[in-house]
C-alpha cells in the first residue's frame, strides 16, 4: 500500500510542472513578437541554427499567449523562420508546413537578401505554396463574434476554411479589438467553440481590422437575423394585458367611487373586497407591463441594429 502510495505521489509530482507548464500563459504582445523575432534573425543569418533554434522555439510557445491581434506580417516571419529551420534540418515536410503558412499569412513579405529571387531556398517555398490545398468544415459556419473578427494567422476569413495540414493561429477577436480565444490548429480543425449550426449575420470586417479584407461568399451575403416573432408575439401579448387590466382598474375605481357617493356600498367588507379586486388588477398590469417591457429590451440586446448580441 504505502509502495503504491509513494508512486502515485511521485507521477503526480513529476505530471504537476508539465501541466503547469501547458497551462500557464501570460499576455503576449506584438510588439514582444517583434522584438523576439528581432533576436532570432542575428542567429539565423550567421547559421547559428542552434541558437536560432532555442529562441524561436521560445517565441512559439508564447504565441498562444497573444492578448491582441496578431499582425499577419509577423506570423509570416515567424512562420519562415520556422521554415528555415527545418529546411536546413533536412526536415522537408515540416519546412513545407511552416513555409506554406509563412505565404499564407502574407505572401508579399519581404525576402532578406540572403535570399534573392531564383535561390533554391526561395524556389522551394514558393512551388510548395502553389501546391497547396484547403479543407472546410462540412455542415457548420463560423462561429464569429458580433462586429468582432475571427483571424487565421492575423487573416480575416468568413468561413471556417484553412490550408491543409498547416500549422495555423486561430484567433476570436470582439468589435474593439479585445482577443477572446488564441489557439493553434492543424489544418481546419476548428475549435467546436469557433462553429456553428447557422450562418453569422451582419457580416463587415471591424475598425481596428487593417489587412486585406476577404470577399464575403455569395452563401452569406444578405444573412439578416430573423426577427423574433415569438418574442413580438409574447411581449406584444404582454403589454396588451397590461394596457387591458389598466383599463380595467380604472373604470372600477370609477364605479367604486360613484356608488360610495350613491351609497351603494353598505358595508366595510363590500369597500374591501371591491378596493382589493381592484388593486389586484392594477398589481396585474404592473407585473406584465414590466414583463413586456423586458421583452422589448431582450429584442433590442438580441438586434443586429443596437449590436449587443453576445455569442461568446
Amino acid at each position: 500500500m504505502i509502495r503504491a502510495l509513494t508512486v502515485l505521489t511521485i507521477a503526480a509530482i513529476a505530471s504537476a510542472p508539465a501541466f503547469a507548464q501547458q497551462e500557464a500563459c501570460s499576455g503576449y504582445t506584438n510588439i514582444e513578437l517583434s522584438e523576439a523575432l528581432e533576436r532570432a534573425r542575428g542567429p539565423l543569418e550567421q547559421m547559428n541554427l542552434k541558437r536560432a533554434t532555442r529562441s524561436i522555439s521560445q517565441t512559439h510557445a508564447k504565441l498562444r499567449c497573444l492578448d491582441e491581434p496578431i499582425e499577419a506580417s509577423l506570423f509570416a516571419t515567424f512562420a519562415r523562420y520556422k521554415a528555415t529551420l527545418a529546411f536546413f534540418d533536412q526536415d522537408e515536410a515540416l519546412a513545407t508546413q511552416w513555409a506554406t503558412a509563412s505565404l499564407y499569412a502574407d505572401p508579399d513579405l519581404a525576402w532578406p537578401e540572403a535570399y534573392p529571387e531564383g535561390h533554391p531556398y526561395r524556389n522551394f517555398i514558393e512551388e510548395d505554396f502553389e501546391d497547396s490545398s484547403e479543407n472546410r468544415v462540412q455542415g457548420a459556419f463560423l462561429n464569429i463574434p458580433s462586429k468582432g473578427a475571427v483571424l487565421l494567422s492575423g487573416r480575416l476569413i468568413w468561413e471556417p476554411i484553412a490550408l491543409a495540414e498547416t500549422e495555423l493561429l486561430v484567433q476570436a477577436v470582439d468589435k474593439k479589438g479585445n482577443v477572446l480565444s488564441t489557439a493553434w490548429q492543424n489544418g481546419a480543425v476548428f475549435d467546436d467553440k469557433l462553429l456553428s449550426p447557422e450562418p453569422a449575420t451582419d457580416l463587415k470586417a471591424p475598425k481596428w481590422y487593417k489587412g486585406p479584407v476577404p470577399e464575403i461568399p455569395e452563401s452569406l451575403l444578405g444573412q439578416k437575423k430573423p426577427l423574433p416573432v415569438k418574442k413580438l408575439i409574447t411581449t406584444g401579448s404582454m403589454a396588451l394585458v397590461s394596457g387591458t387590466l389598466y383599463a380595467l382598474a380604472s373604470a372600477s375605481r370609477a364605479n367604486l367611487d360613484t356608488g360610495m357617493a350613491n351609497g351603494d356600498i353598505q358595508t366595510n367588507d363590500e369597500l374591501a373586497a371591491k378596493r382589493g379586486a381592484i388593486n389586484m388588477m392594477v398589481i396585474g398590469s404592473g407585473a406584465t407591463g414590466l414583463a413586456a417591457v423586458g421583452g422589448g429590451i431582450s429584442m433590442m440586446v438580441d438586434s443586429p441594429t443596437v449590436g449587443l448580441r453576445f455569442r461568446f
